[in-house]
């Protein structure tokens, strides 16, 4: 570049804005022998230097939601109900939510039996129907 050519105030070159780079498809195979069109870099956006994740987390994938499946059985024995929830996959380590085990008569002592083997540090709630005169 001739010396002439240069800013003699060394101001600034006028580039045009920053354009987002469209993302181009390709078409991935699938199983089967079908294909579908996925995208190279992720989803395009208005602006690149939008700070906010894409929709679906900061990965692209969409999180996980896991459905609940309410089970229940009829009136049967400790030993039966502990072969029952084995067959529904509730293993030691599998959280479930909102159990009600219903007793459809048992005398005080039975009750406070029960009560003293529920385990430590959970919290219980109780409603029963007293016979009066009892």
């Amino acid at each position: 570049m001739l010396p002439s050519a240069v800013s003699a105030t060394g101001g600034a070159t006028l580039t045009p804005p920053l354009t987002p780079a469209l993302t181009p498809d390709i078409t991935a195979p699938t199983i089967g022998g079908g294909s579908t069109p996925t995208s190279l870099i992720g989803e395009t956006r208005d602006n690149p230097f939008d700070p906010t994740p894409p929709v679906g987390g900061i990965f692209g994938s969409a999180s996980v939601s896991r459905s609940r499946v309410r089970h229940s059985n009829p009136p049967t024995s400790p030993l039966n109900l502990i072969g029952k929830i084995e067959g529904w996959g509730v293993g030691p380590a599998t959280p479930v939510s909102d159990v009600t085990i219903k007793l459809s008569a048992a005398t005080g002592a039975q009750l406070k039996e029960l009560l003293k083997k529920l385990p430590d540090g959970m919290t219980f709630e109780l409603s029963l129907e007293k016979e009066e005169g009892a």
